[in-house]
Order: C-alpha cells, then structure tokens, then sequence
C-alpha cells in the first residue's frame, strides 16, 4: 500500500453507528467521508477506468474530499449521513458502476426534493424529426408533379376551343343573328304570378375575362370573339326561400327551354366534436364559421345558410328545320365534352357533377324585395365555356412546371436543414 494514502482503522461495519443527530458524521462507519472514506462495506471499492467517476480509483489515486457541514454532500442538505449514504447508494452498485445505461436526453437529474425532470433535448429532435419528414414527403410531391407541365397543357386545350370557336364565328352572318327572348315568371308557394316579357340582344361587349392573371402571359389566347344573348330579369316583392323563377327561351319565336330555378336554397349542417373536452372550443369555431363565412345563423349545434341565385345561362346550337322559321336556337349538352352530358345545358361547370349548371349560386344572406337576375344564353362553341372545362370552373390554369420545381425544392432544403439539426443532436446527446 502507498504509505502517501490515508490511513484508516480496520473494523468491522457498524450499520448505523452511534447517532448524532443532523450534521455529525454518522453513516456506516466513524469518519466523515466523501468519496473513497469507509461506507460500511470495508474498503472502497471502484473499478479501475469506471466510465462515470473516471477518478474514483481505489488507493493512492483517489483523494478523498473533506466534507462541510450545510453543503451538498454535508449534513444540511439532505438532512444528515443517512441521506449522505442514500445518495452513494443511488449512484452505484456495489461494483460502482450505473445499473443501466441511458441517452443523456433520458437521464434525470437530481435536486434536493427527490424530483426529477428530463431534459428537452428529446423533445427538439422529435420536433425536428417530424417536421422534416413533414416538409420533405410534401416536397416529394411537388417535385414529382413537376415533371409535367400541366398548366401549358390546361392553356393549349383552351387554345384548341378558341381556334374552334373562331371558325365557327366566321361562318355566321351576326347581322342576321336569330332574335331571342325570354318570357319570365315568379312562382311563390306554389301561386305563380304575372309573367313579363324581356327582350335578349345579341351582345358583343367583352364582359368574359380571365380570373388567372398570368394566363396571356403563358400564352393563353384572348377570350374572344364574344358574341352572346345577354340582360337582366326584374323581380320585384320576392322571398327567396319560398320564390321560383321560370324563365323560357324562344329563339325566332320557336320555342326553345326554360329555366325553373329557386331564388334561395336553404342548406344546414351540424357541428361534431369527439370528445366532452373538445366540445367548447368546437361550438365556438362552428358558431363563428356560421356567421362570418356563410352569413348564416347558428342555434342549437346546427348552422342554417343560403345560397342565392346571382346568374342563369344556357348553352346553345342552331338547328335548321323544314318549316318556317328554318332557323332556331337548341339547347346543346354535347359541347363542350364532360363526364355527364345528359344534364349538361348550362355554362356554369361543377366538378362534382361533371357538368355545366344553369344557374350560379352564392353563400350569403338572403336578399328579399327586389332582385335582379343576369340571363345569358351562349353558343356551346363559346370561348369561355372551354375555359371554364379547362380548368374545371375554377377559372385557374394551375401551376407552371417551373413553379412546381421551385416550391419542391424549397420545401427540401428546409427538410434537409432539420435532418441534420436531429442527427447533430442524437449525436451529441449520444456520446
């Protein structure tokens, strides 16, 4: 043994010595110790190169620290040398070493009331793990959108039924245009009223513009020649949710369709929640959904709106006949082309249905009194019929190639950045 090391007394443990009271070296045997003092297990013992205390060697290699009384290994702190063994206790073995080894994002630590925390260090690779991932598969998207050019092909078939459209214009005498009127009427609760007699010219106004701005830009042709039946019904003293408007089209006094449309309908849906906790904050954003974007009125878990008539059209085709007059306007659900051709007669497109709608509808509320209703009829070869079928009513030709490639590549390079971030700090922590 080095002679250089503290000398202690060999004797047997004591269990709990003499006691003291707080402060007063008790433990397992009779000195105060720090590390490496008799702890009631004879000699200290620690493993050479033990990975946790890299200096508590046995023998000279060790010094052992004196202790003080009201300090964090002395007696106040933990009440006394019973917590002081506890705290050894904790921390090792017999053999010195850890029960178990754990990333230092799990490891607890220690404060003077036995509580515990873990450390956040988790939490920011979870979160960095998750939005990555996140950014990168919505990234993957857009890149392997990009590889085709869907905007240039939306704007080349639009084109295609612009050339068509022209043609067709160019064989018509529009000075000798067939004469179109409409004979309308209100029916309230099933009493229908007087019907009145509107005059339709044919109008040349370019009232049809392009809602996605950059369309001429990328080559889109302009919405023209535009030639269309076109003006406004009057109604006066009417109550939307009960009132109906019957418009019928005659074309050089034959007889050509009619319209049966409501003003207003009336839609509800109810508000839903999964759970007794989510219950509050879901009624408050049902209520304020309601209100604000449907100009509807909320009672009782259950959101009352209207859609209200704005427009009515109809698409049309001349057809020749063998008596006089040889020359009328037909209803047309041929052109343009779409999924459901049998109820097709309007020039308004709805997705969902998969063809064009006689009347345009809009959220809000009712509107009771006077009510003036735009009513066109259109030729099927239209222009703007084929931009509406483009672009699935939506008026936008989508994203360019080029965009798609930008918006892909920006979401990557974030996704990337926090792949790193979390490997950089399981790295660290793991170490």
């Amino acid at each position: 043994m080095d002679p250089s090391a503290p000398q202690f007394p060999q004797q047997q443990p004591t269990g709990y010595g003499q006691p003291t009271g707080y402060g007063q070296p008790t433990g397992y045997g009779e000195q105060p110790t720090g590390y490496g003092q008799p702890t009631g297990y004879g000699q200290p013992s620690y493993p050479q190169g033990n990975p946790q205390y890299p200096n508590m060697n046995s023998g000279s290699d060790y010094q052992a620290a004196p202790t003080k009384q009201g300090t964090q290994w002395g007696g106040n702190h933990y009440g006394g040398g019973d917590q002081q063994h506890h705290h050894h206790h904790h921390h090792h073995n017999r053999g010195g070493r850890s029960s178990r080894w754990r990333p230092r994002w799990s490891r607890r630590a220690r404060y003077g009331d036995g509580g515990s925390h873990v450390s956040c260090a988790g939490c920011f690779l979870i979160l960095a793990l998750a939005g990555g991932l996140i950014l990168g598969i919505i990234g993957a998207v857009f890149l392997a959108k990009s590889s085709a050019d869907t905007r240039t092909d939306r704007i080349n078939a639009y084109n295609d039924y612009v050339l068509t459209w022209k043609d067709f214009v160019r064989t018509k005498k529009y000075d000798e245009a067939p004469s179109v009127k409409v004979e309308a009427q209100v029916i309230c609760n099933n009493y229908p009223g007087g019907a009145t007699n509107f005059s339709m010219p044919l109008s040349q106004v370019a009232t049809d513009t392009f809602t996605d701005k950059k369309a001429i830009k990328d080559g889109a042709d302009p919405l023209s020649p535009q030639y269309k039946w076109r003006t406004t019904l009057g109604f006066k003293n009417i109550q939307p949710d009960q009132c109906n408007v019957i418009a019928r089209v005659f074309s050089n006094n034959r007889y050509t369709t009619a319209f049966n449309q409501k003003f207003a309908n009336m839609l509800t849906y109810q508000c839903r929640w999964k759970t007794k906790d989510d219950q509050d904050k879901a009624y408050r954003d049902c209520k304020r959904r309601c209100v604000n974007n449907y100009g509807g009125t909320f009672y009782a878990e259950t959101c009352t709106y209207y859609e209200n008539l704005q427009e009515l059209c109809i698409k049309v085709k001349m057809e020749h006949h063998t008596t006089a007059p040889l020359e009328s306007l037909v209803l047309d659900s041929s052109l343009p082309v779409v999924p459901n051709a049998a109820s097709s007669y309007g020039c308004f497109y709805d997705k969902s249905s998969g063809s064009f709608q006689t009347g345009k509808y809009k959220t809000g509320v009712p509107v009771y009194g006077n009510v003036d209703l735009t009513t066109t009829v259109r030729y099927s070869r239209d222009a703007w019929l084929g931009y509406m079928r483009v672009t699935e009513g939506t008026g936008d030709f989508g994203m360019s190639k080029g965009q798609k490639l930008g918006i892909g590549i920006g979401l990557m390079v974030p996704s990337i950045f926090l792949f790193m971030i979390a490997s950089w700090i399981y790295k660290k922590n793991r170490a």
